[in-house]
């Protein structure tokens, strides 16, 4: 299970996630800052998605990949940041 988060064109993350083999079904959940976790999609099958994001935040994700045999495995980002005007993200 791999995922990674890169800050896009203006104030969007694009996310993408891949795991091995058929029928695999996914939940993404976001964390800001230091935050709890909470859901952003669940029981999809895309495996890409770009997501609001606010200046002055941190953001990291977790995809879990879940297989119709009751399998699952989870995968992580790196946090990504997203800066105020005139800064670089990261």
């Amino acid at each position: 299970m791999t995922a990674s988060a890169q800050a896009g064109d203006g104030s969007g993350i694009q996310l993408s996630w891949s795991s091995p083999g058929p029928g695999v079904s996914y939940t993404v959940t976001q964390y800001v800052d230091d935050g709890l976790g909470s859901d952003l999609l669940a029981g999809t099958t895309d495996t890409s998605a770009t997501v609001p994001a606010q200046a002055g935040h941190s953001y990291w994700y977790a995809v879990t990949a879940s297989t119709s045999l009751g399998e699952s495995d989870t995968g992580t980002t790196l946090p990504v940041t997203i800066f105020g005007a005139g800064s670089p993200n990261r």
